[in-house]
């Protein structure tokens, strides 16, 4: 039998370099929009690796965990949210790229996954 959680716990990957930020482009029924590279914890994982992994799965970049920088938390029973009925708890944390490592779209992206892109950090409120 398995257990149904009452919420759901990803990691996110904050890669800032030269002033710009990593961030994963969708485009969805929601239209384009960008994204911080990360996703959702698995069983026998600490949030850090679900970070490194995550970070892999949408860049293809491999990544030192850092510090977490903040917390983020999507009630759905408080707002209407783009995690439709979910619950969610994200843990931002400071990445770097390890060596020769350069962020790209990925073979397999995840569904409407669409561009891996470094956006200047002042045009991230457009």
């Amino acid at each position: 039998m398995s257990k149904e959680r009452s919420i759901r716990v990803g990691a996110e990957g904050i890669i800032v370099q030269d002033g710009k930020i990593l961030l994963v482009k969708f485009d969805d029924e929601h239209g384009p929009h960008y994204n911080y590279p990360g996703g959702g914890h698995q069983e026998g994982e600490t949030l850090r690796q679900t970070a490194i992994r995550e970070l892999r799965e949408e860049t293809d970049a491999d990544v030192e965990v850092g510090r977490l920088l903040v917390t983020g938390e999507s009630a759905p029973f408080k707002v209407e949210y783009v995690y439709g009925s979910t619950h969610y708890l994200k843990l931002f944390f400071e990445c770097t790229l390890k060596p020769n490592s350069t962020p790209r779209l990925p073979d397999e992206p995840d569904p409407h996954e669409i561009a891996v892109e470094w956006v200047p950090i002042e045009d991230l409120a457009k």
